[in-house]
């Protein structure tokens, strides 16, 4: 053989040996797939085997039996493609009380469907989570013991993708985020759950986009970094159909901070509590920056503040269109300690617009859709966040937002403007800027 080819083909060897090859693993017909029997421990002894680098193949039309977790742990660059299956729950756990046995009720209550932790560039897709909760849904019951029974429960995760999975009759949420970097839910349904559609306690750059999440116990989407020192980061709620929840459904509490919060295009026509969104930041705390583009919201009917923007440091509120219940006198937006802009909504049935001891420019806004001289709203991304531009006859509206950690100083540009704060935005009439504002302080 010729000696420059031995020398090729010995090359090639070693760079297919020290490499990650692409691996099919197809899920073993030994484990039965017809419901009859919990195989929980099946799935986990072959996952735990699979190696990084692997796409697991489930059977069409399987359905598992799981009464405990699927455990995806510490794995890298692991696709899941379920072709449909059904991975259903029968038993709730047993019961115990807190005080009496302590481990018997953290086992009960976080006895997650699937969790995914300590893993990075994960893809799950086509899957159904069926839990055990009996009676689910706005109208059904929440049960402390078991809330953290989700669908999902991803943890320390790095670049995790779910995408066309099915979620419902869960005790705790569809699906639960903490501790992560890079995650992605799209295209999927998330319904009749016992807490949240989807809870994210801490996290970063965090896309929900083009899911219908409805029929929840208590919020739609939570965002609650409970610690005062933890942070959550860049997240994204792009065309999504929300249904009606118990409570809220935007919620966004706890003592942490909330940073880069973008939300556009979102429609949701079923009744929640109020506020529909409550952003409740503490003074000093500089949440945001935030922006809110191009929803369709109904809102509930409680004399609470329509929309709740609390001590955020760059707000941009555009090009919703929000209705109020009739003869209730509800005020639209409280943007108490906020800074920003307001402009180009219809907030029908409201009767009136702020109220709020903010620094808020409020401007083309209107409490009658019928009436409304409704401005052009549009938005985009943009390397490193968002830019929004917003066309009224007062002139033309441009908001940037950066959806970093706060501490580049890479400039941020977008429909002609440009700047280096995290958020900005800019009033121009005749070619010239005559407002302008950014938020200064970094997270």
């Amino acid at each position: 053989m010729n000696l420059k080819l031995v020398c090729v083909l010995s090359l090639l060897s070693c760079h297919l040996v020290s490499g990650h090859a692409q691996e099919t693993q197809a899920i073993p017909a030994s484990i039965p797939a017809d419901l009859s029997v919990d195989v929980t421990a099946q799935l986990n002894e072959f996952f735990a085997a699979v190696p990084d680098g692997s796409t697991i193949i489930f059977p069409k039309e399987g359905r598992y039996r799981i009464d405990g977790t699927v455990l995806i742990e510490n794995k890298k660059e692991i696709t899941i493609e379920g072709n449909g299956v059904l991975l259903r729950a029968f038993e709730p756990g047993e019961d115990h009380g807190k005080q009496e046995n302590y481990q018997g009720w953290r086992r009960t209550r976080n006895r997650a469907h699937v969790r995914i932790s300590g893993s990075e560039n994960i893809v799950v897709r086509d899957l159904e989570v069926h839990g055990a909760h009996p009676n689910p849904g706005k109208q059904g019951t929440y049960a402390a013991n078991r809330e953290a029974q989700h669908g999902f429960d991803l943890v320390r995760v790095k670049n995790c993708t779910l995408e066309h999975v099915v979620v419902h009759d869960v005790y705790g949420d569809c699906v639960y985020v903490t501790k992560v970097r890079g995650v992605i839910i799209r295209d999927s349904k998330l319904t009749r759950c016992g807490r949240q559609g989807i809870a994210i306690a801490t996290g970063e750059n965090i896309l929900i986009e083009n899911n219908e999440i409805d029929d929840s116990r208590r919020g739609i989407i939570d965002i609650e970094p409970y610690g005062q020192e933890w942070h959550t980061s860049n997240i994204s709620i792009i065309g999504n159909r929300l249904g009606g929840s118990r409570l809220l459904l935007l919620p966004m509490g706890g003592g942490g901070s909330i940073g880069a919060l973008f939300i556009a295009d979102n429609e949701n026509t079923a009744h929640n509590g109020t506020p529909a969104i409550a952003n409740r930041g503490k003074p000093g705390q500089h949440r945001g920056p935030f922006m809110m583009i191009n929803n369709r919201f109904t809102i509930g009917g409680s004399p609470a503040k329509g929309i709740q923007v609390q001590h955020n440091d760059g707000v941009f509120i555009a090009g919703n269109r929000l209705a109020f219940p009739d003869n209730r006198h509800m005020t639209a937006l409280d943007l108490n300690g906020s800074q920003g802009v307001v402009v180009g909504n219809v907030f029908d049935g409201a009767a009136n617009i702020v109220d709020s001891s903010s620094n808020i420019l409020e401007i083309n806004n209107s409490v009658n859709a019928e009436s409304a001289d409704v401005p052009g709203t549009e938005w985009q991304r943009i390397d490193g966040g968002f830019a929004v531009r917003v066309s009224t006859t007062d002139g033309e509206f441009i908001a940037l937002m950066r959806c970093g950690d706060g501490t580049t100083t890479e400039m941020l540009s977008g429909y002609g403007q440009s700047t280096q704060a995290d958020f900005a935005w800019f009033q121009i009439r005749d070619q010239r800027t005559v407002n302008h504002g950014e938020r200064v302080t970094k997270q």
